[in-house]
Formats: structure tokens, sequence, C-alpha cells
């Protein structure tokens, strides 16, 4: 039987991901996290909440445009994985970085 596993940097990332943010370490977070994106991984779930926190992630940065990017593909994610709940708190993440491009 093969069991899939996460790759390394997939695993690194939420092993950090909590003493990173107690640390304001936020260009640590976002190259993790888009290190980890770039991975295959199995668990769209997992990929859900790493781009979830970068859209937040880029937001505090001020980096509206790539805070679109991955709230887009946290809303494709959330539809891929049929959630309600997901597509509905990618919808309010763009809603955020919308109203923050405006005002910022």
């Amino acid at each position: 039987m093969f069991i899939m596993t996460d790759p390394v940097v997939v695993t690194d990332y939420f092993q950090k991901i909590d003493s990173l943010k107690k640390e304001d370490q936020w260009q640590e977070i976002v190259a993790l996290g888009e290190a980890a994106l770039k991975e295959p991984c199995s668990d769209l779930n997992r990929q859900f909440l790493i781009a979830d926190q970068l859209v937040s992630t880029y937001f505090r940065l001020g980096n509206f445009e790539k805070a679109r990017e991955m709230g887009e593909l946290l809303l494709r994610l959330g539809a891929k994985l049929q959630s309600s709940d997901f597509v509905v708190t990618s919808y309010y993440k763009l809603s955020a970085v919308f109203r923050g491009e405006e005002h910022f």
C-alpha cells in the first residue's frame, strides 16, 4: 500500500507558521508559503490553509496585487473542495483586499 505524504516544505510550513506569526516574520511566511504552494500536495485543504494565510500576510504587507492573486487561488481551491464555508471565506478575503486597494 502506497501512502502519499506531504513534501518536506509543506510540513515545514505548518511546523513554523505559528512561531513566525508571533515573531512578526511576515516575509519568511511569504517565502515558506510560496514554496509550499509550488510543491505537489494531494491535500487541497492544506493548500487552502496556506493560500488563506498568504492572503492575510500579503494584505498586512500592503501587497494588494499578490493578496488578490492568493485570494483568487483561495476561491478556486474552495470551489474544488466543494466547501461553501471555504468559498465564503474566499469572497470575504477578496472583498477586504479590494477595499484595501481603494484606501491605500
